[in-house]
């Protein structure tokens, strides 16, 4: 099955050149880039770092056969991604009817709240990468979706994924265990149902995710430290209404629980089942700018015991388990790019039982329809037994110039 979605993806990538020169238009970028970095993210407080990117782009959409995306990197050896060279995107779009299909590889980012996104489940990361967009963390999947436009604004939405990948975690965690298999399995399929509704100036969703964990846990074997991928369901829920003129709330909530087999490995690695939901206001300003409060809140079942060992403790740190049950409130303020030549937005997250504090900056100014410059900055504060704490090394900031045709 893993070969035939495979040849999919090479399918679309052969079909979006050679409808290139069919009855169709092609549209492409070519983005390069310079990164400097005053740290990383792989936890080991080995200083700066500096490398190169490049990015190219097509988009193909043709009247008869639908609409392919082929989109490609390369990274500097420096930049957290264990491949120089990715396939990101290699996606073909056909509808026929009340029906879209898409099938290939795929970036698939679900939820409608800022920042922190409880449902967004269908997207592994690369959470090592030194990248000023955390978007551009984000690993392509080969999957294959269909999409039933209902009457009365509704939708329906079916995804099935034969082999799911999971996130990079820093290397610093996997060399320090001297984990046997650093990369756990993909053997596992996913399958995910979402029914959205958009209307009224309300949008909304209800979705429903079976399939193995996206982040891996490390266990013991008796001779190594392994990873493994718990396997769980989850159910969640998004939305954003615009109840006033200048005014907006959004949501989220998702409830994960461990299935079967893997409810002993679940307690093996000291990870719970949980409910995680985020709440905010936003205020729009006439300058651009919005203003956002967002309240943040985790529920953990059956609190840690006092018998936890080292290892659990990491998995519950890498899960965000380490506060256990936990509230937070995030203040932020961002600025669309609108008429204006930058862009960008500032959050403060500070959790309201551990005192755990998180500064998110993120800046962009457009010099010029070629040139961009790009910051990101993350800084992390609390105890080393925290959810922020055990981010501390991973504080920096990451400069990006980059050049796009």
């Amino acid at each position: 099955m893993r070969r035939l979605l495979s040849g999919c993806v090479v399918f679309a990538l052969q079909t979006t050149i050679a409808m290139a020169y069919a009855e169709s238009s092609l549209h492409g970028r070519v983005s390069i880039s310079g990164i400097a970095a005053t740290g990383n993210h792989d936890l080991d407080d080995s200083g700066a770092r500096l490398g190169a990117a490049s990015t190219v782009r097509l988009e193909l959409a043709s009247t008869s056969a639908g609409r392919g995306v082929f989109e490609a990197s390369a990274y500097g050896p420096k930049l957290g991604f264990e491949s120089s060279t990715l396939i990101r995107q290699a996606v073909w779009a056909a509808e026929t009817g009340p029906l879209q299909f898409r099938i290939g590889r795929q970036i698939l980012a679900w939820g409608r709240a800022d920042r922190v996104n409880p449902s967004d489940n269908l997207s592994p990361r690369n959470l090592r990468a030194l990248v000023s967009d955390s978007d551009d963390e984000r690993m392509g999947v080969d999957m294959l979706s269909v999409r039933w436009n209902m009457q009365s604004n509704f939708s329906l939405s079916g995804y099935w994924v034969p082999h799911m990948p999971a996130s990079a975690v820093p290397r610093g965690v996997v060399e320090s265990l001297a984990v046997e298999n650093p990369r756990p399995s993909t053997e596992q399929r996913t399958l995910a149902y979402k029914l959205d509704y958009s209307g009224n100036g309300l949008d909304g969703s209800i979705s429903l995710l079976e399939g193995p964990s996206l982040l891996p846990v490390f266990v013991f074997n008796g001779s190594h430290v392994v990873t493994q991928r718990l396997s769980y369901r989850i159910w969640a829920s998004d939305f954003s209404w615009q109840f006033a003129p200048s005014w907006g709330l959004r949501g989220e909530w998702a409830a994960t629980t461990f299935r079967h087999s893997a409810n002993t490995l679940a307690q093996l690695s000291g990870i719970k089942n949980n409910h995680h939901g985020v709440l905010s206001v936003e205020r729009q300003l006439d300058s651009g700018w919005t203003l956002t409060a967002q309240y943040q809140i985790r529920r953990v079942a059956n609190q840690a015991s006092l018998l936890e060992t080292p290892l659990q403790l990491l998995n519950r740190s890498i899960w965000f388990q380490a506060n256990g049950n936990d509230d937070a409130l995030m203040l932020g303020a961002s600025k669309n790019p609108f008429d204006d030549s930058w862009s960008g937005d500032v959050g403060v997250l500070r959790s309201l039982r551990s005192n755990d504090t998180a500064l998110l900056v993120r800046f962009e100014w457009r010099v010029d329809d070629t040139y961009s410059l790009r910051l990101r900055h993350e800084t992390f504060r609390g105890a080393p037994n925290t959810n922020f704490g055990a981010l501390r090394e991973n504080t920096a900031t990451i400069v990006e110039l980059r050049a796009a045709w």
